[in-house]
């Protein structure tokens, strides 16, 4: 757990390693909104993740009124160019377009050259890289929020975090801001400060809106590029949007608008439009676990605040981590659950946690150094797992796999970790036992796929289903064990679902599932797999009762014609590496034709059948 190094709020008096001198960040805040312009073509250029990992979005200002963007493999020949959209740039900055454009069908782990071509001609070049989308990395930065303290210091923090950052991990995938880049939403040589850093046009940021980002200017949809923005959740036309990479899941909300409603229809579509996703991730600026300056503000411990309104919608729709800032310090959540910290948790051989209960919080610390909040000498709260305040700025990196999130935090000045957190993701072995009838099933022939556990769980209540391929098989009954009721029961096409009642808590078999092959059905001689899935109720010894559920399936053979009783499945397997061929083999002279025995040109089940008598001979 990381130690709280100091409680009171201080301003940084001076920074070191500065790549972008403060007379050259002076001289760009400097300039008006009637000649920011005048000296360059392009500005306040910045690319952003696209709606998944195969596309990035990009967004410019110029004196242009058209323009396009162009891009291609780095080594290949010929540019692709997309057209962008270009629209009068917010602010009333003079003589000014915001354009923007969106690449897709991007390889993985590709280095691409992009550049923005208008109507004077090429103007800017730069290299970015997508990455892996089954190991990929993102860094967290909370509240840059330059002109906070002073935007040409504020700027100099930001850009002193992204050199040594990048110096530190140059492979990283992308970044997210959990808001208030800026400190006022309509200053132009702030949003010109938080853009200026080189790095960003070659590393994609999602970026998220606070509250010093939400006003009516028009400046924040000008200046960013956000994939799948929806208008729920909205305030000043900015609302929720989704983006994917690997197997995650991220949606960042709007959380200026208080409508828990809003967002959870926002994120159960998100949801919906992403069924594979396995780590649904949430970002939004105010941060309901946190302990500084905003630990008690009515709008997150209130009664309509977001710590009681908003977590239950993260528990009932499975949410695994939510990222978040506003808050000016550090804090990690233990898991947590219906307000409840579960302490309660698997932990690995390396320290991780396995297949958690509960949604992991991050309240991000200042990335630039702009503002720091103090905890106020207040002891760690409830929900607190660590958390500091060191007075320097602080970045967060995240590694994802389909299994597996690690969040390792950093202080900027040393770049020496603060904190580390791993979640583990693992399917858990089935304890269900799936067998069908040892038998070869023709048409009109019924089989039974016996259901139950390998070892006797505590459950008193229990829904099968079963699926199976309908244009061959039917649901025909349930035979219960003894000691299990059927309660009741549905079948359609290629499925069935029966309802059971267990007498006793300790249950191993559920009973009995028939099938029937159909009359009309084209069996061929083949397997056929049938799935039962049981979602049970599991009791624990203190009364407690919790929905599990476990996956089996099991192989039905069907014969294509009548077999004779001699002939079983065994003896056709010994010659399975036969079955099938016909003349236009190459090998069929000298290796298959000798099995032809009724010579009509393939090997078919009379012949099949006549080797299988011979080797049982």
């Amino acid at each position: 757990m990381s130690k709280e190094i100091a409680n009171t709020m201080r301003k940084p008096t001076a920074l070191r390693g500065l790549v972008l001198s403060v007379a050259a960040l002076a001289a760009v805040c400097a300039l008006t909104a009637a000649t920011a312009f005048a000296a360059i073509d392009v500005a306040n250029l910045s690319v952003a993740p696209g709606s998944n990992e195969n596309s990035l979005n990009f967004v410019w200002y110029s004196p242009n009124e058209t323009a396009s963007l162009q891009i291609k493999k780095q080594g290949a020949e010929g540019w692709q160019t997309i057209a962008a959209s270009n629209t009068a740039a917010a602010n009333g900055v003079a003589n000014t377009y915001s354009h923007k454009a969106t690449a897709g069908g991007l390889s993985k782990s590709t280095t691409y050259v992009y550049r923005i071509t208008e109507a004077t001609g090429e103007t800017v070049e730069r290299v970015v890289k997508t990455g892996n989308p089954d190991a990929f990395s993102f860094f967290l930065v909370g509240d840059p929020q330059i002109g906070s303290s002073n935007t040409t210091t504020d700027s100099a923090g930001w850009q002193n975090t992204m050199t040594k950052a990048l110096a530190a991990f140059p492979n990283v995938n992308f970044m997210i801001s959990a808001g208030d880049q800026v400190e006022t939403q309509n200053n132009e040589p702030q949003y010109a400060g938080y853009l200026a850093p080189e790095e960003l046009k070659s590393l994609p940021v999602a970026q998220t809106l606070g509250n010093h980002d939400n006003g009516t200017s028009g400046a924040y949809l000008s200046h960013y590029n956000l994939p799948n923005m929806s208008q729920l959740g909205a305030t000043n036309g900015v609302g929720d949007n989704w983006y994917t990479y690997g197997a995650a899941l991220f949606m960042d909300l709007n959380s200026n608008s208080t409508s828990i409603a809003a967002h959870k229809q926002f994120m159960e579509q998100a949801i919906a439009a992403n069924p594979n996703a396995k780590w649904k991730v949430v970002i939004f600026h105010h941060s309901p676990y946190s302990e500084a300056s905003h630990y008690n503000d009515s709008d997150q411990v209130g009664a309509n605040g977001r710590r009681l309104t908003w977590t239950p919608v993260f528990d009932e729709l499975g949410i695994d981590v939510v990222l978040a800032g506003h808050d000016h310090s550090y804090t990690r959540t233990y898991q947590m659950k219906g307000n409840v910290p579960q302490m309660e948790q698997t932990v690995d051989a390396n320290g991780a946690v396995v297949n958690p209960t509960g949604t992991l919080y991050i309240e991000a610390n200042s990335a630039s150094g702009s503002k720091y909040y103090s905890f106020n000498n207040r002891p760690q709260a409830f929900f607190s797992a660590a958390r500091n305040q060191l007075n320097v700025p602080e970045i967060s990196k995240v590694d994802m796999t389909a299994n597996s999130f690690t969040i390792t935090t950093y202080r900027v000045d040393t770049m020496d970790a603060t904190d580390a957190y791993t979640i583990v993701k693992r399917e858990a072995e089935s304890n269900l036992a799936v067998k069908a009838d040892e038998k070869t099933v023709k048409k009109g022939d019924y089989f039974e796929v016996s259901v139950g556990f390998k070892e006797a769980v505590n459950s008193n209540a229990a829904t099968l289903g079963v699926t199976f391929d309908g244009e061959k098989f039917q649901y025909a009954n349930f035979t219960p064990a003894a000691g299990v009721t059927a309660l009741d029961y549905s079948y359609g096409e290629g499925e069935a679902s029966v309802t059971v009642m267990v007498g006793d808590y300790a249950t191993k078999d559920y009973g009995k599932i028939m099938l029937r092959a159909k009359e009309n059905a084209v069996l061929q001689n083949q397997e056929n797999a049938v799935s039962v899935t049981v979602k049970y109720v599991v009791k624990a010894e203190d009364g407690t009762k919790s929905i599990a559920e476990a996956k089996g399936s099991t192989s039905v053979y069907t014969a294509g014609q009548e077999l004779p009783d001699d002939v079983s499945l065994i003896d056709l397997s010994n010659i399975i590496d036969i079955f099938g061929f016909d003349s236009s083999n190459p090998d069929w002279t000298a290796k298959y034709r000798p099995f032809d025995y009724n010579n009509n040109g393939k090997i078919d089940i009379d012949d099949v059948v006549k080797v299988a008598r011979m080797i049982k001979r």
